[in-house]
């Protein structure tokens, strides 16, 4: 019987212990724009099934106002947000006209937040040697930082610069499509 009594106690425990989480939302983590895993209360989502958030462990009402209005800003900037990959031709550094408005975009959010840094990465498809597409992604990725410190945005803003060459292909065929797709520079946000 008084096991009975202990189970029926338990239970209620639990019971009553549900029912006061009942209606709260859970925490979400997902991936911001910046590249990093976030925790966002808001389930709100910028049009590209990303959430912007805080960092991990931090709620967004807890950030300094600073770091509040910059993700406000990234959660509706979807111009900046569809223009995060710079695309190039065969055996080519030399950054398409079509890709010049975006590269403006990135550069006058960089002037408005001065605390944000970016991580500059080169890419290539398959075809060269290892040696040749390490130092071709290397020269996209320079090729992209230049532009964008001839449009003011400043040195310090850029936490790496670097290449991947073959190394990390979004596309893992070997049809032009797919090396079209893998001929790029990423541009990574991050908020210091």
């Amino acid at each position: 019987m008084s096991r009975l009594l202990i189970l029926i106690a338990i239970f209620c425990g639990v019971l009553l212990t549900g029912c006061q989480n009942a209606g709260k939302k859970p925490p979400v983590v997902t991936s911001n724009p910046i590249g990093e895993e976030q925790l966002d209360n808001s389930n709100d989502t910028n049009g590209l099934g990303q959430d912007a958030g805080p960092e991990i462990g931090v709620l967004e009402e807890e950030l300094p106002i600073e770091e509040r209005a910059f993700l406000e800003a990234t959660r509706g900037n979807t111009a900046l947000l569809e223009s995060l990959v710079v695309y190039f031709d065969y055996d080519s550094s030399e950054i398409k006209q079509e890709f010049m408005t975006a590269l403006q975009t990135h550069a006058r959010f960089l002037e408005q937040y001065p605390n944000v840094t970016v991580s500059i990465a080169g890419h290539c498809d398959e075809r060269g040697s290892p040696e040749y597409n390490m130092a071709l992604g290397f020269k996209r990725a320079e090729v992209v930082s230049d532009v964008l410190r001839g449009m003011n945005v400043s040195r310090d803003q850029f936490s790496n610069v670097h290449s991947f060459g073959s190394n990390r292909p979004i596309a893992l065929g070997s049809t032009e499509e797919d090396y079209e797709k893998n001929r790029r520079v990423e541009i990574t946000y991050k908020m210091n």
